[in-house]
């Protein structure tokens, strides 16, 4: 994945530049209300909205919104939706519009966090930008039965990936904060072992319905 979105953006030629995902069902207003709220909020990075998860039937089973304004300071969306996320999940998912000088200040997509190196991307962004967000699902995401994912994810080694993903944003973002950065370092060792015992209880219960 994080290949092929390097790819594209090296390619690409506009302003803007919108990652889409096949499979997502999109609203046919999706790219003007995307660069309508870039617009809106000069500094930011990119625009990201809420989204509808269906069911197998393709109706409404849930909609995923943030408490978030149009337009906020990245350091307020990394602090409030990022890293108080004990399972190293993120906000903002892999379908965003993102301008171009976002890219280039922090570079591309790091290829170390393989399937999640979106979210490392949205947490860099968010570091040197604002964030714009649009509280309307324009996006829907089929369910798995309906639409299975053909890409085989290893969760021991997703997580993985995530932990050291959020590590390094954590002491990106507190540096010369020693205080600060030593609060981080509590509070991520505890997501961690909160993490792990999850699954661990998962992978048991498992084991004992087989």
């Amino acid at each position: 994945m994080p290949g092929n979105l390097n790819a594209g953006i090296r390619v690409a030629t506009g302003e803007y530049i919108a990652n889409m995902h096949d499979g997502d069902i999109y609203d046919t207003t999706l790219l003007h209300k995307w660069v309508s709220a870039l617009e809106a909020c000069p500094n930011a990075g990119f625009v990201f909205n809420a989204y509808r998860a269906l069911d197998a039937d393709g109706k409404e089973r849930k909609i995923y919104r943030e408490p978030l304004p149009p337009c906020s300071p990245g350091s307020v969306v990394l602090e409030e939706m990022f890293f108080k996320r004990w399972r190293f999940d993120s906000p903002v998912w892999g379908t965003v519009m993102a301008r171009r000088s976002a890219y280039e200040k922090v570079g591309l997509f790091d290829e170390r966090f393989g399937f999640c190196s979106d979210v490392d991307m949205w947490m860099r962004i968010a570091e040197c930008f604002h964030v714009a967000y649009i509280n309307e699902p324009l996006i829907s995401l089929p369910s798995r039965e309906t639409l299975p994912r053909k890409i085989a994810v290893e969760g021991r080694d997703l997580r993985r990936a995530a932990e050291r993903m959020f590590w390094e944003a954590r002491m990106r973002h507190y540096a010369g904060r020693p205080l600060q950065k030593g609060l981080a370092l509590a509070t991520h060792l505890i997501h961690v072992a909160g993490n792990r015992l999850f699954f661990l209880a998962i992978n048991v219960r498992r084991r004992l319905l087989r």
